[in-house]
């Protein structure tokens, strides 16, 4: 009976005669994130899948020593493909900042096509992270917030379809980025510039969030030449209670 037992234990487990396609479809109903660390640490061939699967990491809301695990265990990083990281998790509230410090964005991930940074404190100020974002020449989808639109004016954008941000009023920049076609914008307080509401002209979906009830008709205004648009939603956010509320929706 002993030896039974003690060949029971030895002896692989079923889970590890299963192929590797089946692992990789496992992988796809997980995040990146979860992927790694549930399977990474077991074996060297699981340690290999999540390498090989893994190319989406959202690191909003992880603790440090979870995010250091994979940015340690990940061999495969210049094969990602879309990337987040937060300045307001209570574990990392300087994430996007140690992460460039160890990583160089350029270097690093070199195809990335989707990157979200939110919660970003003076970031023109930050040298180190600014000349990395001007040297990511892939991107096809960018959130960041907040910023100025002065400062995005630089980035090389050609190839975005996508953009989320939280900016100033004064959006003239946008009207160069002819290929964009999904927006969101809220506009903040980041600075003193005038409004100036203009837009790709071949955007499809357009979200706006505005506090200042003054803007909406110059927003309003600005919509004429957007004959393209399919999707419109426009919301005021009221400050004082943190709702959003409806202004109109187009479709």
């Amino acid at each position: 009976m002993e030896k039974k037992r003690s060949k029971l234990i030895n002896s692989p487990s079923l889970l590890e005669y299963l192929p590797n396609e089946i692992f990789m479809s496992i992988f796809s109903y997980l995040s990146s994130v979860d992927a790694v660390l549930g399977f990474s640490n077991l074996n060297y061939r699981f340690y290999c899948l999540s390498n090989k699967c893994c190319h989406l990491f959202d690191f909003k809301s992880i603790n440090k020593t979870k995010f250091d695990f994979i940015l340690t265990h990940q061999y495969n990083k210049q094969h990602w493909i879309a990337l987040q990281l937060s300045n307001d998790d209570e574990d990392i509230p300087g994430q996007i900042e140690y992460f460039c410090q160890l990583y160089s964005l350029v270097h690093l991930c070199p195809q990335l096509e989707s990157l979200s940074l939110l919660n970003i404190k003076y970031i023109s100020k930050n040298n180190l992270l600014l000349n990395q974002l001007l040297s990511l020449t892939n991107l096809q989808s960018l959130t960041i917030k907040p910023i100025c639109g002065t400062i995005l004016h630089y980035f090389d954008l050609s190839k975005l379809k996508r953009l989320v941000i939280s900016s100033c009023r004064n959006i003239e920049w946008l009207k160069d980025l002819s290929q964009l076609e999904n927006l969101e914008y809220t506009i903040t307080n980041v600075c003193s510039c005038e409004p100036i509401f203009t837009w790709p002209l071949k955007l499809n979906r357009l979200k706006i969030i505005f506090m200042i009830d003054e803007d909406l008709g110059q927003i309003q205004r600005s919509f004429i030449y957007l004959s393209q648009l399919t999707t419109l939603e426009i919301y005021q956010n009221e400050a004082k209670s943190g709702h959003l509320r409806h202004a109109t929706d187009h479709r």
